[in-house]
């Protein structure tokens, strides 16, 4: 029997998947119980280096926000309230992961397309091993967990001092553009 090689996601990713497989001799789906159907390959994958949760690191090293285009939101800290808006981080206020989440979801686009925080719905985190997150007790899912205004999880490298003093000076120093839809066509 060959290596097993996870492709966790809420579908797999059609090129995460055929990447894979391209490695690999036979793909098998099995769900988890939870409502998602995590694909795993078995076979001659030995030339994929995989993390220590058997992802594919090609896919799975960096974070979902690498390529999110709403990441200028992120820095400035501006926010969006609402599902669906096109501007502003989905991560201040309606508990988006894509900062602590490691998968290509907006490297490799869904049908070369789009991606959940494209579309204005925040990242799950439904490639991570502890996915489901907060026990999904209502209030939870799709809010940023909080204390005294501070994230309960940070973005990796990000520490809770460091994270109260960047937001001061960032909210201070972000520019009129960063609250304005910039993709109005």
């Amino acid at each position: 029997m060959g290596r097993r090689v996870n492709q966790p996601s809420a579908p797999t990713v059609e090129h995460v998947g055929i990447g894979v497989e391209r490695g690999a001799h036979r793909v098998v789906s099995a769900s988890d119980g939870v409502g998602r159907t995590p694909v795993v390959t078995e076979g001659q994958a030995g030339d994929i280096g995989l993390d220590e949760f058997q992802r594919p690191k090609t896919f799975f090293q960096s974070f979902t926000q690498t390529g999110c285009t709403r990441n200028m939101h992120f820095a400035y800290k501006v926010s969006t309230t609402a599902f669906g808006q096109r501007k502003g981080c989905l991560f201040y206020d309606l508990g988006c992961r894509g900062p602590m989440t490691h998968s290509p979801c907006n490297r490799i686009l869904w049908n070369r397309h789009s991606s959940k925080t494209r579309a204005g719905m925040p990242c799950l985190g439904c490639t991570e091993p502890e996915f489901p997150f907060f026990d999904l007790n209502p209030g939870t899912v799709f809010k940023t967990q909080t204390v005294m205004g501070v994230p309960k999880d940070m973005p990796t490298g990000v520490d809770k001092v460091g994270y109260i003093k960047l937001t001061a000076a960032a909210k201070g120093m972000a520019p009129a553009w960063a609250e304005e839809d910039i993709f109005v066509v």
